[in-house]
């Protein structure tokens, strides 16, 4: 905030009046420009929560993404590791049969 203008001691109603219009036509430009740069500002920040908050929900979702491929990776893993066991146990119990045969 600024001191654009300054009354001092008794003043009468009409010259009061007068120099306070004096005052605000003579800034009103520099009120007009200070309301646009805080309107831009507001505007700016406004757009960048936005932003923000859009790059949040895009970050979630990819994390997301890359945790269920995982769990996919995971999951095939497994089935694969429970089908080479199934596999070693079938032969494992031919070789036993074999034995017992023999």
């Amino acid at each position: 905030m600024t001191v654009v203008a300054r009354i001092e001691g008794m003043v009468e109603k009409r010259f009061l009046m007068d120099k306070l219009n004096l005052v605000i036509t003579d800034n009103e430009a520099s009120l007009m420009l200070a309301r646009a740069d805080r309107q831009n500002r507001d505007l700016n920040q406004s757009i960048r929560q936005e932003q923000d908050v859009a790059y949040q929900e895009s970050l979630r979702a990819d994390q997301e993404k890359v945790r269920r491929k995982k769990e996919e990776h995971e999951r095939q893993e497994k089935e694969q590791e429970e089908e080479r066991n199934k596999i070693i146990e079938e032969e494992l119990h031919r070789e036993v049969i074999g034995y017992m045969v023999c």
